[in-house]
């Protein structure tokens, strides 16, 4: 199960190196290749909680952090989510996984998505 976990935890470190190196190399904005658009934008004219994520990663990436905050503050809050949440499948992390799987921390965050979306786009 240890070494089972361990490969798990190794290809998806594997991934997010190559998914931030091709986000470090190739530019959102004016790079050579075309980044999808958001769907939601495209269909609404409104910004979704994600729109501006890549620009934003490729921003912190660089450094360059009052870049990023200007394309999607938000993702100050959910880079740590998100790491809490891969530290959560650690076999010995599994306070920390009941913390972000209760019902109340599910709430909260669609509650703060769903804040963010209507904050972001009032006029």
């Amino acid at each position: 199960m240890k070494a089972d976990c361990m490969r798990k935890i190794l290809i998806l470190a594997t991934i997010l190196a190559i998914l931030a190196t091709f986000l470090y190399i190739f530019d959102p904005i004016s790079g050579p290749i075309p980044y999808p658009r958001c769907w939601i934008k495209l269909l609404t004219g409104y910004d979704c909680p994600g729109c501006g994520s890549a620009r934003a990663l490729h921003a912190l990436l660089h450094g360059r952090l009052s870049e990023a905050w200007h394309f999607n503050p938000a993702i100050f809050l959910i880079l740590p989510l998100i790491g809490a949440t891969l530290a959560a499948e650690h076999p010995r992390c599994h306070r920390l996984r009941r913390l972000l799987l209760t019902p109340a921390s599910v709430a909260g965050i669609i509650a703060l998505t769903l804040a963010w979306t209507l904050l972001r786009n009032l006029p």
